[in-house]
């Protein structure tokens, strides 16, 4: 089967694609500053801390919740490419 052999490659390209859509907060407030539809997690962190609601514990607890999601995608990466990189013997 082709997919064991891609695995590698498909976990960079997951993770690539979740930490990109996570960095969508300029493109969304040049657009229309989150509004109509385009509600994003960072846009909901910047309206809570710097807006005019200015409810800062509100927003640090989205911008928590960011990172842990982006964490969840991060961290096993980077175990599946350190123990590769440690089995070909590529670490000193």
């Amino acid at each position: 089967m082709v997919f064991p052999a891609l695995k590698p490659i498909n976990v960079v390209v997951l993770v690539v694609t979740v930490i990109e859509s996570l960095r969508a907060f300029e493109i969304v407030w040049v657009i229309n500053a989150g509004r109509n539809g385009l509600e994003l997690l960072s846009v909901l962190v910047y309206d809570n801390v710097v807006g005019e609601a200015s409810r800062i514990g509100f927003g640090s607890t989205l911008a928590v919740i960011l990172l842990t999601v982006s964490l969840a995608f991060i961290i096993p990466y980077l175990v599946v490419y350190f123990r590769a990189t440690i089995g070909r013997g590529e670490v000193r």
